[in-house]
């Protein structure tokens, strides 16, 4: 007998008009990294399919893995994952994340590897370290945004701070 396995690639349906908005964000953002900091214009590393609005087959193993990964001299400086909605504000509404995204963030942390989610919103853009959302992880919410339960862990915004706080953390790290 067959057993019933999810198509792990059921979302790229509903979030297909998605793809192009979060390609955008994340070239915004590399953008912004390297027009701030032009030494790391060759030190960026894009996640697979995070700069396309193609719907890339991701390998199972990647699932999850953030969409920057920002080196300086030759080491590790951050991970950087880009989210966020289109749809609501930050404030009023709380931050949420899915529970995997913050697992791996966590584990890399743990691992001394620094891991930001970039969360921009259509009145502002919130920073936070995986290890701040931490503390919510499972703090967790089911919603159906786009006709599929989902599950989210609900962080509150306090927990996070404004964009430029990544940018001068990066700063900090440079001139060490």
């Amino acid at each position: 007998m067959v057993s019933f396995q999810p198509d792990p690639e059921w979302f790229k349906g509903p979030y297909a008009h998605l793809w192009e908005s979060h390609a955008e964000k994340v070239k915004a953002l590399y953008d912004e990294l390297v027009e701030r900091f032009p030494d790391l214009a060759d030190s960026i590393r894009v996640g697979l399919g995070a700069d396309s609005s193609e719907l890339i087959k991701i390998p199972p193993h990647q699932k999850d893995e953030p969409d920057l990964d920002v080196y300086y001299e030759y080491k590790l400086l951050c991970y950087i994952e880009v989210s966020g909605s289109e749809k609501v504000s930050v404030p009023p509404s709380d931050i949420w994340i899915r529970p995997g995204k913050i697992t791996l963030g966590i584990e890399k942390e743990k691992l001394g590897e620094p891991y930001w989610f970039y969360m921009v919103y259509p009145n502002n853009i919130w920073v936070l370290r995986a290890t701040d959302a931490e503390p919510y992880l499972k703090n967790t919410l089911e919603v159906s945004p786009y006709g599929k339960r989902e599950v989210y862990s609900e962080i509150p915004r306090t927990a996070a701070q404004p964009k430029g706080a990544l940018f001068e953390w990066i700063e900090e790290q440079i001139s060490k």
